[in-house]
């Protein structure tokens, strides 16, 4: 193994890092406007500062949340204070509370995980020292993105993690991505065989799904998705407009009826879009979270969707009114995938903090917590026939829990018996269960596939498809 792999394997199995990897381009793939820096105009004073209280306090300060008893979407409501009293005296920094708040050392410092630079308190000192002037169309833009003029870098040749599987039952074959490629693994004599699909995305692949009808696979991009029939391997239909960032979650509801998009720009926003079947014009969309959107999933009965994301929360919308109607809190570092029990009574998740946590979906209250984990978890998976849990962290090591129970007052338990029954010589990335093979399909980070029984048998591994492999619509 050379250098550059040598480094690139210490990076993934650092949990400290881990995000650098899977987010790529904060080392891989960097955007370039090409408007010159000369045409940008430098923000106002109160301009800077409706954009600090947007991203650093509306979170956990607006009418919805008003955490404290504070709401700061308008001026109005800014001055009415918290329940503890007044918080802005415009004109007045030294009386004005807010300030108090800010520096590393205060007893109730804000924004509780973050600390403001100091430019960014100086400029908020001035904008209360000039009377606190009001700008609401900046505190409700969201930053622009335009990836029409962003240059993508390209992918190193070697860099082919398969960062997402879909299987599909019907036609036998998994789908799964390997860089910016899409691969197709079938059996013969119960051997994997591999195909690639001629690929139109610029950007390494982080979502993939199946429709309804199990004729279409869909993938997801960089500001675009694409409907593969999966008979052929064509391109049959894409949809690009309006995505901006990277598609990082797809799924479709319960009765097939819609496609539930998730699409993020690390530290900026996690969107979800709904579309229609068919359609290529979203019916709604919404910003969910203010860091990229990592798992999207509908409740067993449709009431409710699911979203986690970087920014360590999980959020919990109604599925026909849109509103949200709860934020789990609980996780120190990014969610990386949501899952759920059979009846849907339970909902996990785990994260990069190295944390599986077990929620109750009526009462939405953190039950207990799986295992005690010393590297990340990057997948989650549920086995509806026999129950069970399985989960992938990211040393490549699986492990399967059964025996969930409902249960409250333990923040850590045992509940839910715990075996570890495979661990891989590669870093893991994502899980899918081959229903019909009865197998468990890991994706590495080193863009193989790897197979096992679910007591950890190894059934077979693949290979990063090489170049020289001819796409499957020639063959």
């Amino acid at each position: 193994m050379n250098r550059s792999n040598l480094n690139a394997l210490h990076m993934i199995q650092d949990p400290r890092v881990i995000r650098l990897i899977f987010l790529l381009e904060a080392c891989l793939l960097i955007p370039f406007k090409c408007d010159s820096a000369a045409e940008e105009i430098e923000p106002s004073i109160t301009q800077s500062a409706m954009i600090i209280l947007r991203d650093q306090c509306l979170p956990c300060h607006s009418a919805e949340k008003s955490k404290g008893g504070l709401n700061m979407e308008s001026r109005e409501s800014l001055l009415l204070g918290s329940d503890t009293g007044t918080v802005v005296v415009p004109l007045k920094p030294k009386e004005s509370y807010l300030l108090e708040t800010l520096p590393a050392d205060s007893d109730s410092h804000m924004p509780p995980k973050g600390q403001l630079s100091a430019s960014q308190t100086a400029t908020l000192r001035e904008w209360i020292a000039m009377g606190s002037p009001w700008d609401m169309d900046t505190l409700n833009k969201t930053p622009e993105v335009e990836p029409d003029k962003w240059n993508l870098q390209p992918l190193p040749s070697e860099y082919v993690p398969v960062l997402a599987i879909a299987i599909s039952e019907a036609n036998e074959a998994i789908i799964s991505s390997q860089g910016r490629d899409l691969i197709v693994t079938r059996l013969e004599n119960e051997k994997p065989s591999q195909t690639r699909l001629p690929t139109q995305h610029k950007d390494v692949i982080r979502s993939l799904t199946i429709t309804p009808d199990h004729k279409q696979w869909v993938s997801g991009g960089f500001g675009n998705i694409n409907f593969w029939n999966i008979q052929s391997g064509q391109i049959e239909r894409s949809i690009s407009k309006p995505l901006k960032g990277r598609i990082t979650a797809l799924t479709f509801t319960v009765d097939g009826s819609k496609l539930l998009v998730g699409e993020s720009i690390p530290g900026v926003f996690g969107k979800i879009h709904i579309f229609r079947e068919g359609s290529s014009v979203p019916e709604e969309s919404w910003q969910a979270h203010d860091d990229e959107l990592t798992s999207l999933q509908e409740s067993r009965n449709g009431s409710f969707w699911m979203s986690a994301s970087a920014d360590h929360t999980v959020r919990i919308w109604e599925s026909d009114t849109l509103l949200e109607v709860d934020w789990l809190e609980g996780h120190v570092a990014p969610i990386m995938e949501l899952a759920q029990n059979t009846n849907g009574t339970l909902l996990i998740s785990a994260g990069t903090d190295n944390a599986i946590k077990v929620w109750d979906q009526q009462s939405r209250e953190r039950i207990y917590d799986l295992g005690r984990h010393q590297f990340g978890v990057m997948d989650l998976l549920w086995k509806t026939e026999k129950s069970e849990l399985f989960a992938l962290n990211q040393r490549g090591t699986i492990y399967r829990y059964q025996d969930l129970k409902v249960h409250t007052g333990a923040q850590s338990s045992n509940t839910g018996r715990e075996k570890m029954i495979n661990r891989t010589k590669q870093p893991g990335s994502c899980l899918g269960f081959w229903e019909q093979h009865d197998l468990l399909v890991m994706g590495t980070f080193e863009g193989e596939l790897h197979a096992y029984s679910s007591e950890g048998k190894s059934a077979w591994i693949t290979k990063p498809v090489q170049d020289d492999l001819k796409p499957m619509a020639s063959q």
